[in-house]
């Protein structure tokens, strides 16, 4: 449930006087399919600072807690000061929702601070509509897309001889594919729930459960895909893989040498490789003696690797391009992020002010 948050934000602020004077802070929480909201005072954010720095030792959150006061009645600036802690304190909670490093957001303290649910696979397929089904179908598939980019930065890295890199992308794979299986099952619920056991408590047509389960199937075969990448990816460093590489190709021109070492070879110098059934002649190869059948075959081996180099250049050209949309991406994303924060500045100085006017009236 920590993963599908999605996100956090300080809605409101209540001025409370039991069991003692204080301000109490709205979080409202947006997770996948459901959301909730939570009160904490100052104190409590200062407890959970306290704690992730006990649980994460030498590593700050992203964004620093807002200072301590104590002048917080104090009138008209009293209450700017508590919409700027109130802004503090949001982008603080922010900073450690939308960090790229989970240490924080995986600890115990942080999930008893938000009161986060913890909710059988079952009881949240009952919580699906048909839209947040959707809705979730789609973050599925942006996972995918995630983690096959983790396997295409763990191959280049594997290229690049950076072996601790690359498997720092196979563990990060690995994990994005537990989560996917995860919800994935719970999708699966929630179809069986929003198909209903009759056309009465159906909440979609029989139709519309045949495409989405087509379009499920599909989202667990390219999963299954992604685990077989990760099973079947490269398993030896690249120093190693190219020897063995020339080891076959000797094995490939040197025929006779091969067939010594390997009982009921065959003994033909016209057969490449180990096999007992003889090559049929081609119109390339009659005529050829083995010095020119020799040739032959490492011009054609020459070809493709030219050919190879040349598909190497386009999916290299391909990797740029990604990554430069990706960055656009990224761009893009910051900004409507800034904006985001905006309207929420602007829409909380709103009701800071029509507070003010009701204290005037």
């Amino acid at each position: 449930m920590v993963d599908n948050i999605k996100t956090i934000r300080i809605t409101d602020i209540e001025e409370r006087k039991t069991p003692t004077a204080h301000v109490a802070y709205k979080i409202s929480v947006q997770a996948s399919v459901r959301s909730w909201s939570v009160y904490r005072r100052y104190s409590e954010f200062f407890q959970l600072h306290s704690a992730l720095l006990r649980a994460v030792p030498k590593y700050q959150p992203p964004y620093p807690l807002p200072p301590k006061s104590y002048s917080l009645f104090a009138s008209c600036k009293g209450i700017e000061f508590i919409e700027e802690r109130r802004e503090g304190l949001e982008k603080y909670l922010k900073g450690i929702l939308n960090a790229p490093d989970s240490r924080w957001r995986d600890t115990s303290e942080w999930g008893a601070f938000l009161e986060i649910p913890k909710i059988k696979t079952t009881d949240l397929a009952k919580s699906f509509t048909s839209e947040s089904w959707l809705d979730e179908a789609n973050a599925i598939q942006t996972l995918i897309r995630e983690n096959r980019a983790f396997l295409l930065r763990r191959d280049v890295h594997y290229s690049q001889q950076e072996i601790a890199a690359a498997h720092n992308c196979t563990l990060q794979a690995k994990k994005g594919i537990a989560l996917l299986n995860q919800r994935l099952s719970t999708l699966e619920n929630g179809l069986a729930y929003l198909a209903g056991t009759t056309s009465e408590t159906a909440v979609i047509s029989e139709g519309e459960r045949s495409r989405r389960r087509d379009k499920l199937n599909k989202l667990f075969d390219e999963v299954s895909m992604l685990s077989k990448l990760i099973a079947s990816g490269v398993r030896e460093s690249p120093t190693t893989a190219p020897a063995a590489f020339i080891s076959e190709r000797d094995n490939l021109l040197h025929p006779r040498a091969a067939a010594k070492q390997t009982e009921g070879a065959p003994t033909s110098s016209r057969v490449f490789g180990n096999t007992r059934a003889l090559p049929k002649e081609t119109e390339k190869t009659t005529g050829l003696d083995n010095k020119g059948l020799l040739n032959l075959q490492q011009q054609i081996m020459h070809e493709q690797d030219s050919s190879l180099q040349q598909f190497s250049a386009i999916l290299k050209r391909q990797l740029h391009i990604g990554v430069a949309v990706g960055q656009e991406l990224d761009a893009h994303n910051q900004l409507l992020g800034e904006l985001d924060q905006d309207l929420d500045r602007t829409q909380s100085k709103l009701k800071t002010s029509a507070k003010r006017l009701e204290k005037i009236k």
